[in-house]
């Protein structure tokens, strides 16, 4: 099996990118203090470590270096799982290639899905950390979305919940950088939408749509219920949860990035046949809604929500 490892690399943003014939090399995409840069990925085809990279100026272990499967986790922002799965799905049935060529990247089998994961998992990380409240997420929406620090990673938690309050993963992320992970025996991130159980908690028939966790408990902090698709991706198993839950009026809060704008279209085009879509904006030179709140507060936030608009053909 053959995988295009730059086309891949090539689909995200990068800083300091330098040209190179046989790696490629830019910033730390874990490091936003990155500026020399000093992220390494071996593009030699002929290497048992093609697809491999190494991150010269990282200091947790578990980030310093990795396959290309564990790369692109971090990158479309899902499981090890899912994007091991991604690559078997483009790449596997690829016939001109006779060999396989990325030794290094060892697909693992397919595993079957866990419903749910044991709630008691959460008892551990039922301790304080200033990440959150420096973000602007309120401590009452905290606790009833049950995030919580895990000091042994340095890490906050931030669980996902099925409609019925059942937990199906937990998203770990790193109070020192943009490191994330998420649970072993987790359900697919694909699968989930965050934030669905509050919404059937409240009943609510009007909702934000966001691309990340943090953005949603943001847009509830402002006292506006709010889902994230998670990834900047919503699918057809993503809208099918939206469309079985009590929303009947649902509005795009994309990030101001090629990634969130592609994320508003689809959101209109998937979810407009069953629920009133809409969009409700906010200045360009926020590159998400928290970054919004930082700046000018939640109570403004939730005055940009109230400015939303719905798409024309539900207008009448």
């Amino acid at each position: 099996m053959y995988i295009d490892v730059l086309y891949e690399l090539e689909q995200f943003d990068w800083r300091n990118v330098r040209p190179a014939v046989d790696s490629f090399i830019a910033s730390s995409p874990f490091r936003t203090d990155d500026d020399t840069p000093s992220f390494f990925v071996d593009l030699r085809e002929d290497s048992d470590y093609y697809g491999c990279w190494h991150d010269f100026g990282g200091t947790d272990p578990e980030w310093t270096s990795g396959n290309f499967a564990k790369l692109l986790s971090f990158l479309m922002d899902v499981s090890y799982r899912e994007a091991d799965d991604y690559l078997r799905r483009k790449y596997e049935n690829d016939e001109q290639q006779e060999t396989p060529v990325l030794r290094r990247v060892r697909l693992s089998a397919e595993r079957p899905k866990k419903p749910a994961l044991n709630a008691e998992l959460l008892k551990q990380y039922r301790h304080d950390h200033p990440y959150l409240p420096s973000r602007c997420i309120s401590a009452e929406v905290q606790r009833e979305m049950q995030t919580g620090y895990c000091p042994r990673k340095n890490a906050v938690t931030i669980p996902w919940f099925g409609p019925n309050g059942q937990l199906l993963n937990i998203k770990y992320r790193s109070v020192f950088g943009k490191k994330f992970w998420y649970a072993k025996g987790g359900r697919p991130i694909k699968e989930l939408v965050y934030g669905i159980d509050y919404i059937y908690r409240h009943r609510c028939r009007r909702a934000a749509i966001v691309e990340a966790e943090i953005d949603a408990l943001t847009l509830m902090s402002a006292g506006v219920p709010a889902v994230a698709a998670g990834g900047g991706v919503i699918n057809e198993e993503k809208a099918a949860v939206i469309i079985r839950s009590p929303i009947e009026e649902i509005f795009v809060m994309a990030d101001h990035d090629d990634v969130g704008q592609a994320l508003k279209r689809e959101v209109i085009r998937m979810l407009g046949g069953d629920l009133r879509v809409g969009v409700a904006g906010f200045p360009k030179r926020y590159k998400d809604v928290n970054e919004l709140a930082q700046v000018e507060g939640l109570r403004k936030l939730g005055e940009y929500f109230e400015r939303r608009k719905l798409c024309k053909k539900f207008l009448n």
